[in-house]
């Protein structure tokens, strides 16, 4: 069991962008047609070591699609899979919920990115999770939000 977040975005909440195959894609789509009352099974996905529950995490296939093609909140800590027989052993992963797939007419290519956020290096070579960032020098987290339409409104983010 474990507590569940409200979708709301606002100036502290991290945004991280998680990567997988498009063969995590059919499971994603399952997993969001399916009742969230199963308390017993968490679905968890590889993270920095940075996440915090709560934190937003926006999930980016790889080649061919090269997109975000959704989102979900982080529910707990980071913790290291000890599990020798997954194929995720080693690695840091965190539970989530609320898991919403965005229409395959709102994903978010990468090409599109890179002519939205140029300076931003992730966008350039997509390797690894990685933090969305938020600087003055780098306001790349609310645009990105807003084009997601992750934001109930324009306001929820610190102007």
């Amino acid at each position: 069991m474990w507590k569940k977040y409200k979708k709301t975005v606002d100036e502290k909440t991290q945004v991280f962008i998680v990567q997988g195959s498009v063969s995590h894609l059919k499971e994603l789509l399952i997993e969001e047609m399916s009742p969230d009352d199963d308390d017993e099974y968490e679905t968890c996905w590889t993270c920095p070591k940075a996440v915090k529950a709560g934190d937003l995490m926006l999930i980016y296939l790889m080649a061919p699609l090269s997109a975000i093609v959704g989102y979900a909140y982080f529910t707990g800590e980071p913790y290291m899979n000890n599990d020798s027989a997954s194929d995720w052993f080693g690695k840091t992963m965190a539970a989530y919920d609320n898991l919403t797939m965005l229409d395959p007419h709102d994903y978010l290519g990468l090409g599109e990115m890179r002519l939205l956020f140029p300076e931003w290096h992730w966008v350039h070579r997509p390797q690894g999770a990685t933090v969305v960032p938020d600087k003055p020098e780098m306001p790349v987290k609310k645009p990105l939000l807003e084009r997601l339409l992750i934001l109930n409104s324009a306001n929820e983010i610190g102007d």
